[in-house]
């Protein structure tokens, strides 16, 4: 994933939720993950289903399907989520958001 990409999904990502914290893109990412999920039991239906009608030539296209669906796109985004949320977790800009606020954190507490 370029870094072109990683801002347009969080771009993406921060108007569906509204929030612009990394817990709550993680949680996005990771819900994103699991509705993937159905893609690959679709996948694995469409081969299952394939295979005895591929007596009937008409099941090879059943079987295609369910690969193409699981190599293209049920491995494709999960590679893509997993990527963003490694990004999520090595920007800088959380990171320096974190650092300030645990300042403010300490500097209140030094005040007290």
């Amino acid at each position: 994933m370029t870094e072109i990409e990683y801002k347009t999904l969080k771009k993406m990502t921060i108007q569906q939720t509204g929030a612009n914290d990394p817990e709550t893109l993680t949680h996005f990412a990771e819900m994103m993950k699991k509705q993937n999920n159905l893609m690959k039991y679709l996948s694995i239906l469409l081969i299952l289903c394939g295979i005895p009608l591929s007596l009937i030539f008409f099941g090879i296209f059943f079987v295609l399907g369910g690969f193409i669906l699981y190599f293209f796109v049920y491995r494709k985004n999960l590679k893509k989520f997993n990527q963003f949320i490694e990004h999520i977790k090595n920007d800088k800009e959380f990171h320096a958001e974190a650092v300030a606020a645990k300042a403010a954190k300490l500097q209140s507490l030094s005040m007290a």
